[in-house]
């Protein structure tokens, strides 16, 4: 079979998109705190994840592409972040090697903001996960702490994440970087809150 199949191609970034995604969508602690607000719901009754959040899926699935290795991605932290509810749009990966296309990785994720909390909603190939937590904006980007993810982390994902990103007030991109050189950059446009 020709290695550059989306078959073979997604086995061969699952690996980096697991810890790329974790700066995006999360990884950390056992559920419980109540930091989330109103965001947090410890019993949905619709048979969805409950203990985190409540957020409805309103994301499309997204199949995330791989950019040119080493592309130039400009991520200067800067804008004010809207409250409201994100959807992925667009998700690019820009490895240290490879070639350019689409991953095989296909997910949709939404993202709830309400002041400082952010409660996050991802689908994928294995099922559905969630996210709830707080995030300050500094000179570094915007840092996410997370109070609750599920389901639950092994135990060897950080709960704090940082990002770069761009904000207006129809859109969000976080930039986020991985220790091996890896970047994902991640686009949701803002929909309107009825």
């Amino acid at each position: 079979m020709d290695p550059s199949t989306p078959v073979n191609r997604a086995g061969r970034w699952r690996p980096l998109l697991a810890i790329a995604l974790g700066g995006v969508m999360g990884v950390g602690v056992a559920c419980g705190d109540a930091t989330g607000g109103a965001l947090l719901n410890a019993d949905a009754g619709d048979g969805s994840i409950v203990g985190c959040n409540t957020v409805a899926q309103l994301g499309d699935q997204v199949e995330i592409q791989s950019l040119a290795p080493g592309a130039t991605i400009v991520d200067t932290p800067g804008g004010t972040i809207t409250d409201g509810t994100y959807v992925l749009v667009r998700m690019d990966l820009v490895p240290k090697s490879g070639v350019a296309g689409p991953t095989g990785v296909i997910l949709a994720q939404t993202i709830r903001i309400s002041g400082a909390s952010i409660a996050i909603v991802q689908s994928d190939g294995n099922g559905e996960s969630r996210s709830l937590g707080t995030f300050t904006i500094g000179a570094t980007g915007l840092t996410r702490s997370d109070s609750c993810v599920v389901p639950e982390d092994d135990g060897g994902g950080d709960p704090v994440n940082t990002a770069t990103f761009a904000a207006t007030s129809d859109a969000l991109v976080l930039v986020t970087r991985t220790d091996t050189g890896v970047a994902l950059v991640a686009t949701y446009l803002r929909k309107s809150d009825a």
